[in-house]
């Protein structure tokens, strides 16, 4: 894109500054397409359906905070954290987005209603051997179409 080329030059004219431009559908998509050609590049996406299945299915896990970060002018945030990349990662094997939703009813099968009060069972048993006592317990839980119960 001509345009973006030609304000990236403008700002480091006028600044000294290199920045990186992504150019897709959405802001969204663009904030990642901003990280592909870093330093002082740019990336543009296509505004067709196939592209940016390709595109997302390919992403590393670790981007899909990216995709969902603003909701509510960014004020909450979901999405996949350093903690959860790992053990998706380095237990289920799972790398990019596409292999995420190719695993996704298994995963969820892991976490059923049973699997919560187990979790729950630990996390006291846990607490009763360190000695600490709590009055409260919150759990929240986010369902596949986000719905969060708590």
């Amino acid at each position: 894109m001509k345009v973006t080329e030609e304000l990236r030059i403008c700002v480091y004219e006028e600044t000294g500054l290199t920045c990186s431009a992504g150019v897709a559908a959405n802001c969204l998509l663009a904030k990642v397409c901003s990280d592909i050609n870093k330093p002082n590049g740019q990336f543009v996406l296509p505004n067709d359906r196939m592209a940016v299945i390709t595109f997302v299915s390919s992403l590393p896990i670790r981007k899909v905070y990216m995709l969902f970060v603003a909701e509510n002018f960014g004020q909450s945030y979901w999405g996949i954290g350093k903690v959860t990349e790992h053990i998706l990662r380095d237990v289920f094997g799972i790398n990019t987005c596409e292999e995420l939703l190719q695993k996704g009813s298994f995963l969820c099968a892991l976490f059923s209603h049973s699997t919560a009060a187990q979790i729950a069972e630990m996390l006291s048993a846990d607490m009763q051997k360190e000695g600490l006592h709590g009055r409260t317990l919150t759990l929240k839980l986010k369902t596949a179409s986000f719905e969060v119960l708590s």
